[in-house]
C-alpha cells in the first residue's frame, strides 16, 4: 500500500473532499440533521424522516437486514426510494470499527451521499442521491440515515445471472426490485461488464472488485440496458492504480467471476469480459451508462 493511497484512503473514508456541497443544501431538524440534493424540496426529506419515524410499518417495508445498517424500499411516499438506516450503538460485532471510523464524517451515510456526486463527475453512473441524515444526539451519532431515488427496471448484476442458472438460488433481497428480467446472451453481458468494471478500474475505484460487482445493478431500457453503481460505501478509495496494482485488481476481479460463473453452472467465455477492460483502460474519459 503506497503512501498516495493510504491519503486518498482516509479523505475519501472521511469525507474530507467537500466538492459535493455545491450540489447539496443543509437542512436541520429536533432529531436529525444532514444534507439533501437541492434538485428536491427540502419538505419532502423531512415527510420522509417523519414517516420513517412515526410511520415505519406503514411506509417502509424491510428488504435487508445485517449486523448494523437495515435497508428499506418505500411505499406510499411521493418519492420511490431505498432508505438505509445505520445502528451504531446497537452493533453486534462492528461496533468499535464504526466509531473509530466515523470520528472526522460522523456518519457513513455521508460517505455514500458525497460519493454519489464525485463518481458521477467522473463518467461512472450510480444511483441518486436523495439526502443523508444524523442524529442530534451526540457527536458520533447513534443512528445514521441515506436516502436514494429508487432506479426503475433494476436488478443486482449477481442476480441477474443467478436467474439463468439451472440452479437458481434463493436471494433473499430480490423482492427489493423492480420489472420483468429481460435475458440477453451472456457474452454481452459480460463484455458490458467489463467496460463498465475497467473503467472504474482506469478512474481508481478502489475497493473489493467483489463487492463493487455485487453492488452493480443492470437496468433494462426499451433496447438494451444499461450497468450503474449502488451502496457506494463499499468504496475505499478514489486513488489512481499503478499498472502493477491495475494487473492484479483485474486477476482477482477476473478470478471472482470466473468462480462465481462456474458455481452457478454458467458457461464462462473470459474473451469477452478481458476485451472490455482492455477497451476501456484505453478509451477516453466518458460515461458508462450507455451499454445498450
Amino acid at each position: 500500500m503506497n503512501l498516495r493511497y493510504s491519503i486518498d484512503a482516509f479523505k475519501t473514508k472521511q469525507v474530507l473532499d467537500k466538492g459535493y456541497q455545491k450540489y447539496a443544501n443543509p437542512f436541520e431538524t429536533g432529531k436529525w440533521w444532514g444534507e439533501y440534493d437541492r434538485h428536491y424540496d427540502e419538505n419532502l426529506v423531512y415527510q420522509v424522516l417523519n414517516a420513517f419515524d412515526h410511520e415505519r410499518n406503514k411506509h417502509f417495508k424491510l428488504v435487508h437486514q445485517s449486523d448494523y445498517r437495515d435497508t428499506y424500499r418505500s411505499k406510499n411516499l411521493p418519492v420511490d426510494l431505498y432508505l438505509k438506516h445505520y445502528r451504531v450503538y446497537d452493533a453486534k460485532y462492528s461496533r468499535t470499527t464504526i466509531l473509530r471510523r466515523n470520528i472526522l464524517r460522523r456518519t457513513l451515510a455521508k460517505k455514500s451521499f458525497a460519493l454519489v456526486y464525485q463518481l458521477q463527475a467522473m463518467g461512472i453512473s450510480t444511483i441518486d442521491n436523495l439526502f443523508y441524515a444524523a442524529g442530534n444526539d451526540r457527536y458520533i451519532p447513534s443512528e445514521g440515515i441515506y436516502a436514494s431515488i429508487a432506479e426503475p427496471r433494476t436488478v443486482p448484476l449477481s442476480y441477474y445471472f443467478e436467474t439463468l442458472s439451472p440452479l437458481n438460488p434463493a436471494n433473499d433481497f430480490t423482492d427489493a426490485f423492480d420489472g420483468t428480467i429481460e435475458h440477453f446472451p451472456t457474452d454481452r453481458i459480460l463484455e458490458a461488464y467489463g467496460r463498465f468494471a475497467g473503467r472504474l478500474l482506469h478512474q481508481g475505484i478502489r475497493g473489493s472488485h467483489r463487492e463493487l460487482f455485487g453492488n452493480t445493478l443492470i437496468q433494462f431500457q426499451s433496447n438494451g440496458f444499461d450497468l450503474l453503481l449502488c451502496d457506494l460505501d463499499v468504496i475505499d478509495a478514489v486513488s489512481p492504480y499503478s499498472d502493477h496494482e491495475r494487473e492484479e485488481a483485474v486477476n482477482t476481479l477476473y478470478a471472482h467471476l470466473q468462480k462465481r460463473l462456474e458455481t452457478l453452472k454458467l458457461t464462462f467465455h473470459p474473451e469477452s469480459f478481458n476485451k472490455g477492460i482492455q477497451d476501456s483502460l484505453k478509451t477516453p474519459h466518458s460515461t458508462i451508462r450507455s451499454s445498450s
